[in-house]
Order: structure tokens, then sequence, then C-alpha cells
């Protein structure tokens, strides 16, 4: 498969002992070298986190407040389909070079940015899984554990939408069941939990809480406490007007205008008719006053159910911590759950007759999965056995055996063991007890290799890929990288010249002391430059 990016260029500034770096890489195999302790490894440190991996604030150089590390893509064009589609997965603008860039801060904080748009890490992080691949110097040990294996070999049988779609349903299963036995554990409990949610919803009784007839009842309590001063003004308005033992106020009126109008004054008719009127007009805001005050006593029994209701809505709101607005789906939500005891053994039988049709739907993919994954695993052992003899592992054999299981399980119906025969006619031994960390290694770039032509990854990242072995398996290895990088872009930490033979891009990592500090310094060699280096190399080994 046709590679769809390759990374071009990495920048690191202030990042553990490397100070100001930029890296060039080029198409093919891009080989890193250095003594033990130069830094070399600081190369795969940056690129792993502007790929989504942890920040520590120790990768910070002394005496700086923040590191960064900036990493540049190409898009090849056989790629650029695949890489818009995964952008429009992701909800990111497509460019036609990628960048991303991290910045770690001496707190221990960090920043993470793609195409310079700031983004979470997990977009980095799905961006690595989906076309970087690193394989670490202990990667080999995930190679005797029967998850990974499981993985590479669904990989290698491109069925890992399959296993996606089972292990959804699995999940729901799973779920079900869950949900089944707190359904049976509340069976026990069902009467006392029936009466509590009783207990609860009679405290709601026909009060039907809203904020709207919360506030409606407030405004209707502030205008019957204003009536009530009403009442008290009119009382005391008849009281001055009217009684106050014939001293009220239209007594004394009358009384006054009855002494003006006897000195037979020639207008004493008309202030007369004023007198009356003036009498009259408060006789008619007597009588206005009076229908208030009978009003206010038939409400009285309005303002005490007024009054218990508002009391209700507060004590209501301080039981359940929770605001008016919140009360009504509060007792909507103790009705379902006092409906769902009542009806739990109708639930507990759906729920049964579901748990069977999704375990029918879990059973027969597995089947599937597992008639797939047995083709594949006839044709990885194979194809495997063929490729780990050209690493010097002649006669050696390796099977992935692949048995159905009865019991379902998280994996589905298949047990995996990967079997090693290193020596012809000793037969087939589980890999864990009989291969030494050189044949680990070989076998783990033979599946590397075999997955370039397999799946979408476009960059290998090997951490010593090469420990534990030298001499003609390590020309081999070196081959078999080349070999690799013909499809992917290869870049490796290697320690020996017969791996660093073979490269198209050598990276050279010297550690210096400059200026009373320890500084990891970066050198792209020339072609004439690669071939004394790797002889040097040949004499120090």
């Amino acid at each position: 498969m046709k590679s769809v990016l390759k990374i071009d260029n990495l920048l690191i500034n202030n990042f553990a002992t490397i100070k100001n770096q930029s890296i060039d890489f080029s198409n093919g195999f891009n080989v890193i070298v250095g003594e033990t302790g130069s830094g070399k490894s600081l190369i795969l440190d940056a690129l792993q986190l502007t790929f989504g991996a942890r920040a520590e604030k120790k990768l910070v150089r002394k005496d700086c407040d923040f590191s960064t590390v900036e990493v540049s893509f190409s898009i090849e064009k056989a790629g650029y389909k695949k890489i818009k589609k995964f952008c429009d997965e992701l909800g990111f603008p497509f460019e036609e070079s990628i960048h991303i860039k991290r910045v770690i801060y001496k707190e221990g904080n960090s920043k993470a940015f793609l195409n310079h748009q700031a983004c979470p890490l997990n977009i980095l992080t799905k961006f690595t899984r989906k076309f970087i691949d690193l394989v670490g110097q202990f990667e080999n040990q995930k190679l005797l554990t029967p998850e990974y294996q499981l993985k590479l070999l669904d990989s290698f049988a491109r069925i890992d939408k399959d296993f996606k779609k089972f292990a959804d349903l699995f999940s729901t299963f799973k779920n079900l069941g869950q949900e089944l036995q707190k359904l049976e554990g509340k069976i026990e409990n069902r009467e006392r939990e029936i009466d509590y949610l009783e207990f609860q919803l009679s405290e709601f009784d026909t009060l039907n809480p809203s904020t709207e007839e919360e506030e409606r009842l407030i405004a209707e309590k502030n205008s019957m406490l204003n009536m009530e001063k009403i009442e008290s003004s009119s009382n005391e308005f008849r009281y001055l007007t009217f009684e106050e033992n014939d001293g009220g106020f239209l007594s004394r009126f009358k009384s006054v205008v009855s002494k003006i109008t006897g000195m037979a004054l020639e207008d004493s008719e008309v202030l007369e008719n004023k007198v009356e009127t003036i009498e009259n007009a408060l006789y008619e805001i007597d009588e206005l006053l009076r229908a208030k005050s009978n009003s206010i006593q038939d409400s009285e029994s309005r303002i005490e159910e007024i009054l218990d209701l508002l009391d209700r809505y507060q004590k209501l709101k301080r039981k359940f911590n929770l605001p008016t607005e919140e009360l009504r789906k509060k007792r909507e939500s103790l009705n379902d759950e006092l409906s769902a005891l009542k009806s739990i053994e109708t639930s507990i039988n759906e729920f049964k007759k579901k748990i069977v049709v999704v375990k029918e739907q879990c059973l027969n993919l597995a089947l599937t999965l597992h008639k797939d994954r047995a083709s594949a695993a006839a044709n990885l052992s194979k194809e495997l056995t063929r490729v780990i003899q050209k690493l010097n592992m002649e006669g050696a054999s390796i099977k992935f055996n692949c048995e159905e299981v009865e019991s379902l399980s998280s994996n589905g119906l298949t047990k995996l063991e990967l079997l090693a025969e290193t020596n012809p006619g000793e037969g087939f031994y589980n890999l864990s007890k009989i291969a030494s960390g050189g044949e680990l290694s070989r076998i783990l770039l033979s599946l590397r290799h075999l997955m370039t032509t397999q799946d979408s990854i476009s960059v290998f990242l090997f951490d010593e890929i090469d420990t534990g072995i030298g001499g003609k398996t390590a020309l081999k290895i070196g081959e078999m990288l080349k070999e690799i990088s013909s499809c992917s872009q290869v870049i490796a930490i290697t320690h020996l010249p017969q791996i660093a033979s073979f490269s198209n891009n050598l990276i050279a990592v010297e550690k210096k002391t400059i200026s009373s500090r320890t500084e990891s310094k970066v050198s792209v060699l020339s072609r004439a430059q690669i071939k004394e280096y790797v002889n040097q190399m040949a004499s120090l080994n």
C-alpha cells in the first residue's frame, strides 16, 4: 500500500538536553544514531509528544519556562482523499499539509495545536492510531499477550470493523445483563421501596409544581395582603367620617354648613346643594370600601390556601434540594420509578427476551469472526514463517493456533495462542516459553513488514528494534527495514552499523558541553559522511 503522508521536519526547542534543533527527514529509511546517553531517544520522545503522548515537566530544559515541539507532514497525492476524509470525520479543516505543535510548560501543563488551531489531545491520538506506528524497545513483550496477538490477527484479516461491530453489540449484551441483575435485586426490597416512593409522592399531593404557578401564587398572596390594608383603611375612614360619637367629619361639616345657611345668604340654596353632593360622595365611597371589605372576608379561606401551597413549595425544594423548575421532573421521575417497581416482573421478562436476542446476534457475529480469524491465521502463519526465515531464523516456524471456544467473551469465540518451533522437529511451544529477545524482535519486525501491505500506516518508528541481535542477523534486519521503507517512511534508532548502512538519511546525535551546559547536537549526514560514520561504528563494535 502506498504511503499517504510523511514527516518532513521536526523542530525542537528547550527540550531536555536539546536546546534548538531542526531535523529534516526524507522518504524511505531514516536512521538515528549516537552513543548511549547522547539524546537520540529524545527525538522519538519529541515525536511522540506531537502524537498525543503525556507531557512531563521534567522534559522542559532547565531555566526555561516552556518547551516546544513541532512536526510538519507533507501529504502524498495518493493520500489526499484519505486525509481529507479523516479531517472531515474529526471536524477539522483540511489543508495540503499537516502541522502539529505541542507546548509544555515548566508547571506541567501543556497545549496542543493542529494546523495552528488549538485542539484536544485525543485528536492527535486518533491521527497517530490511523497513520503512525511506534515499535518501542519493549514492544516485543506485548507480542506475548493474547490480546495483542488477536489484534494483529484481526488487522491482518482486515476484520477490524467487524470486530468493532461485535464489540459494541457485546457491550450492549453485558449492559443488559447488568440491568437485569439490578432489577432482580430490587424484587426483594420492592414493597419497602414502593411504600417509600408513595410517601414521597404524597408530599406533592395535588401540587403540580411549576415556576409559573409559584409566581402566580406569590402575586396573589401579595395582592390579598394589600386588601387587608385596604380593609383597615376603610374602617378608619368610616370611623373618622361617620362615627366618632357624632363628632365625625360629616356631622361637624353639616353643623358648620347649617350655621352658614342660617344667615340667609343669597346663594344658600346653591351651598346646600353642594353639601348634599359632598355627603352623597362620602356615602358612595363608604359603599365601595364596604364592598371591598366584604370581598376580603370572602377570601380569607383563599389566603390560607395560598399560604399552605407556598409552604409546600418551600418544603419540597428543601427536601429534594432542587429549584422549583426541577420539581415537576422529580415528581415525574418518582412516578416512573414507582410504575417500574409495580411492573418489575414485566420489565424482567422484557429484559430476558432482549438478552436472548442480543446474545444470539453476538454469537452469530462471533462465529463469523472466528471463521475469518481461522482462515487468516493459517495464511498469517505461513507468511510469517516465510519472512522470519529471511531474518536468520532458518528452519523456524510460526503458528497462530486459533481455537473455537464455547463461552462467549469480549473477544468473541476465539482462543488464540502464538506458537513457535525454533528448531525443526522439536515441536511447537508457546512463544513466551522458547523465544529469546532477539527472536521476538525479528518476529515483531516480520509482522510489521507484512502489515505494510495491509493497512494505512504511513510512518513506522522503531526504537532500538535491534535489541539482542548482531552480525548477519543485523544485516537481514537492515534489509527488511529498507524494504518496509519502500512502502512507508521508516524512522529507526539503532546502535548497529549493519542497520545504519541501509539508511537513506542518517541523523547523528552527539552530546556536547557548551558554556558549561550539556547540549545534544543533531546532524544530518551527507552520503560520504554516512559511509565514514558507519565505518567508525563498525570499528567500535
